[in-house]
């Protein structure tokens, strides 16, 4: 078969008509929950609690609270046909403790918030996934957790809870948009995250925990 070479306009015309569809497509998606699409960093109060644990001896050696100014940098990853992946990622200045050893490498992966798959009604968290060329806006979905919609949603009246399930709902307020998890054991919260988003302005608020006294971050916009 005869190989047919690209001339250097074709590949620009090929080239524009890409980005004309991913404009397209970023035009017809804008969440009003979501960050608007010039937005690639934001900025934010910090509040961030750990503790240094000595593993051998099962004690508490170092507990550290600060408080600094953060920054959350928000990157366009994949424009597909009904939505658009990107990462969200806190920056610090480096004043965070975060702890020693594995422990303090477990601590500052806090930071990383993860990929958000967003449509026009809908903002899906993505982790724990590998993001290939081939996947599908099918496979975010299904992998993905929602994290924010135009509707709340909770479980239904008179539901009876297991003594450990893993609990998310939602809750829309005015302009407000509210998602909360948390898994429990016994009637004990062993971990929380939390995002609340603002029609017109994106994430306002983001926290993030083991439980409500120990390891934790929380951002908010100043």
């Amino acid at each position: 078969m005869e190989n047919v070479a690209v001339s250097t306009t074709d590949d620009n015309m090929i080239k524009k008509i890409e980005k004309d569809c991913e404009d397209d497509v970023m035009e017809k998606n804008i969440n009003l929950y979501f960050f608007r699409k010039e937005v690639t960093t934001e900025q934010y109060d910090g509040y961030f609690h750990f503790k240094d644990y000595d593993i051998e001896k099962q004690a508490i050696i170092k507990e550290v609270a600060t408080e600094e100014a953060v920054e959350l940098s928000i990157c366009k990853e994949k424009v597909f046909e009904r939505g658009v992946l990107y990462s969200a990622e806190i920056k610090d200045n480096g004043e965070a403790y975060w702890g020693s050893g594995e422990w303090g490498e477990e601590n500052r992966e806090y930071f990383v918030i993860g990929l958000f798959y967003v449509q026009e009604d809908k903002i899906y968290l993505i982790r724990d996934i590998e993001i290939e060329n081939d996947i599908t806006e099918e496979e975010l979905i299904e992998e993905g957790t929602l994290v924010c919609q135009f509707e709340s949603k909770t479980y239904p009246e008179g539901w009876e809870f297991p003594r450990r399930y893993w609990n998310e709902y939602i809750n829309v307020i005015g302009d407000r948009c509210e998602f909360y998890s948390f898994e429990s054991r016994a009637g004990r919260t062993s971990f929380v995250e939390s995002f609340q988003w603002q029609k017109g302005i994106g994430l306002v608020k983001y926290y993030r925990g083991t439980s409500f006294d120990d390891d934790d971050i929380m951002i908010f916009l100043n």
